[in-house]
């Protein structure tokens, strides 16, 4: 699933990133910051809150290209949901096409254990259906993540190009060639399905 030894001179597309500050938020929770305190002006700046996260590279590879963008996306890397109990809220990833309610835990059924979700990491652009559209399985590594995390593309955040060498410094793992042409499906077909 990875290279054994990452490319640290440049980012790529399923790059493992570690502790970077994303900030997922809700507006109710934002402080504005005031103008004209004490003769300082703040302009519109405001106080987010974010903790420091794991997180994978999906901008395409070419997006790194000198002058070619201002910024590149990243998506939050989560521990597995049921995992850890609580509240669905609590999880931190939209459960909703990773386990129907039907079969969540809250329900007394099991929901999608790893096969099924490794096996989630498979899609086929023809098919009705497909499963676990929302999210991509990363197995452990053994140094890094040494429990399964999955990929949420529902939680993305753009970073200035400006910062790529700061992202860079705090890569830790590359997806091997298959692994990243399945990341690169699948997130393609999360992006691009028909909406129901």
């Amino acid at each position: 699933m990875y290279e054994p030894v990452p490319d640290t001179a440049r980012l790529r597309q399923g790059d493992v990133i570690s502790e970077l500050y994303l900030p997922r938020y809700s507006p109710k929770s934002i402080i504005p910051l005031a103008k004209g305190v004490d003769n300082l002006e703040f302009g519109d700046r405001l106080i987010i809150q974010a903790k420091p996260t794991r997180a994978i590279v999906l901008s395409q590879c070419c997006e790194f290209n000198e002058g070619k963008r201002n910024a590149f996306s990243l998506a939050r890397l989560l521990r597995l949901p049921g995992r850890k109990r609580g509240r669905c809220r609590d999880w931190g990833v939209n459960l909703a096409e990773v386990v129907p309610f039907s079969r969540s835990s809250f329900r007394g059924k099991a929901s999608l254990g790893l096969e099924e979700l490794r096996a989630a990491n498979q899609v086929d652009p023809e098919a009705p259906t497909n499963r676990a559209v929302n999210v991509f399985l990363l197995d452990t590594d053994g140094r890094f993540l040494l429990e399964p995390h999955i990929v949420d593309f529902t939680q993305v955040t753009s970073i200035k190009m400006e910062d790529k060498q700061y992202v860079l410094e705090r890569k830790v793992l590359q997806l091997d060639a298959p692994t990243r042409r399945q990341f690169q499906l699948k997130l393609a077909y999360f992006y691009g399905r028909r909406a129901t």
